[in-house]
């Protein structure tokens, strides 16, 4: 194990602050009485206790209230576990304001049109991380029974924080209230923030591993922190090697610093955009924020705000994710961040853009004539995830299709029905290994559908002849 992680080489900055919170503790007054003076001398923290663990395993810990003498003799007879302290994250709520615009993000974002294709299913199954969920006629029996990580009801919900998330994400389009994103997902409410919104990290961490394994095929997370402790990473890990998505609020601070877990590696991002596609003054933003999502939750007329901030940004998301997943089966972050992302329109303050979800299910390119010969091609090449085109609404029918493009349908085209890993040792010193093409052109060399323009280069940018295209389907066909 690296020194960083033996306590007695390194402490957190964190950690260090409990101490000297610890070390600075007001010494009783003379006049306290017995229980009062009690109190003084008994300050005390939360620690995580951890061991650290390999990549995509659960974390494991153990939460530790102590005082400083505590604290002192905890420091002194652990070897190479981990001490952190055990800190709280926020809710990325920000309060109704009669000043943010009013309107119809739905129909705005085609969310209305994706409608038309997929109301999700109940095989899919939203993890809500929150203060837990109220029953009521938006969820019905699409309520699962869920579990609290603080000991209490996760049915329950005096803050009114997740039972509003939940709403974003799946609420039934019944009239009543808000219209959710996918009104036929089931909800499980994970409770991790107390009475008064606070989510301790320990319990963070425990619901993410908790959802993982109680079937949740997405996780939304609408809190977060400046830093977090290992074992909230480790969770977050653990989630991705298991293959469900998570997706999380970027914050609410207007600026572009980090905010976990949305930060993290494997974690959808997602800031406030409003119904003009403008950013809320308040989102978090930058590169390191994936995708914007409406930032104002309405009512299903779109004529009252209900509330705003990024907490309803990223079940916004996580809704569209669950349709998604309903109409083109399972995904994992990689794959569902790839498929939002081919299909987000430019914004210059995120990574990529908004998500308009229609363009997942109904991919319209304004270039393509529905009625010329190749419409019905694009269509099924959209549909089988070969391309998505060259931009979210054009096709480029007329231009011509380059080696490493080829490749790259062909590799797609092949994946469901044959093995598509690569065992290939051959290396071309015009094909970058971080390429999207490197792995396609792999696969092709492995089953000798080329061997390259030379022994050395396959020259991925020049144009394909009909007459290689004639001999690459042969030569796919045959193997």
């Amino acid at each position: 194990m690296s020194g960083e992680h033996r306590v007695r080489k390194s402490v957190s900055t964190a950690l260090a602050a409990a101490l000297v919170a610890l070390s600075f503790a007001p010494p009783a007054a003379a006049d306290d009485t017995d229980e009062e003076a009690a109190t003084h001398e008994r300050v005390t923290v939360e620690l995580i206790v951890s061991d650290p663990v390999a990549p995509g395993d659960a974390p494991k810990f153990d939460v530790v209230e102590t005082d400083l003498e505590g604290l002192i003799e905890l420091l002194d007879t652990v070897e190479d576990e981990r001490i952190e302290w055990n800190g709280t994250a926020e809710l990325t709520i920000r309060p109704t304001d009669p000043g943010f615009a009013h309107g119809a993000p739905a129909q705005r974002t085609s969310l209305e049109a994706a409608w038309d294709t997929t109301l999700g299913s109940s095989e899919i199954v939203i993890a809500v991380l929150d203060t837990g969920v109220t029953p009521g006629p938006e969820f019905g029996d699409r309520l699962l029974p869920g579990a609290s990580m603080i000991d209490a009801d996760p049915h329950v919900d005096t803050f009114g924080h997740g039972t509003a998330v939940a709403k974003v994400a799946a609420a039934a389009h019944d009239g009543v209230d808000a219209a959710g994103v996918c009104p036929r997902c089931q909800v499980l409410p994970v409770q991790v923030a107390d009475a008064n919104g606070g989510v301790s990290w320990a319990a963070a961490a425990e619901g993410i591993v908790w959802a993982v394994d109680h079937g949740a095929d997405i996780v939304n997370l609408s809190f977060g922190g400046r830093t977090t402790p290992a074992v909230v990473k480790e969770a977050v890990d653990y989630a991705v090697a298991n293959g469900v998505v998570l997706v999380a609020s970027a914050g609410n601070f207007g600026d572009t610093e980090l905010f976990y877990p949305a930060a993290f590696d494997g974690v959808i991002a997602v800031g406030a955009h409003d119904d003009l596609f403008g950013r809320y003054d308040w989102s978090s933003h930058g590169g390191w924020v994936d995708l914007a999502a409406p930032g104002c939750l309405h009512d299903v007329h779109g004529s009252d705000t209900l509330g705003c901030g990024t907490s309803f940004s990223a079940p916004w998301m996580s809704g569209v994710v669950g349709l998604l997943a309903a109409a083109k089966g399972p995904v994992d972050s990689a794959r569902a961040e790839q498929l939002l992302e081919s299909v987000a329109a430019p914004l210059t303050w995120v990574e990529t853009g908004w998500v308009a979800p229609d363009a997942l299910f109904r991919q319209r390119f304004v270039d393509v004539n529905p009625n010329a010969y190749y419409a019905q091609p694009v269509a099924w090449l959209v549909d089988n995830d070969i391309t998505t085109g060259t931009s979210p609404t054009t096709y480029t029918p007329d231009a011509p299709v380059t080696r490493a493009q080829l490749a790259t349908f062909l590799y797609r085209l092949a994946a469901d029905d044959t093995d598509a890993t690569t065992t290939s040792t051959a290396t071309f010193t015009d094909v970058n290994p971080n390429a999207y093409y490197a792995q396609p052109v792999a696969w092709l060399v492995d089953n000798d559908i080329t061997t390259g323009t030379s022994p050395t280069t396959y020259t991925p940018d020049a144009p394909v002849t009909r007459a290689q295209l004639a001999t690459f389907l042969y030569r796919l066909a045959a193997g």
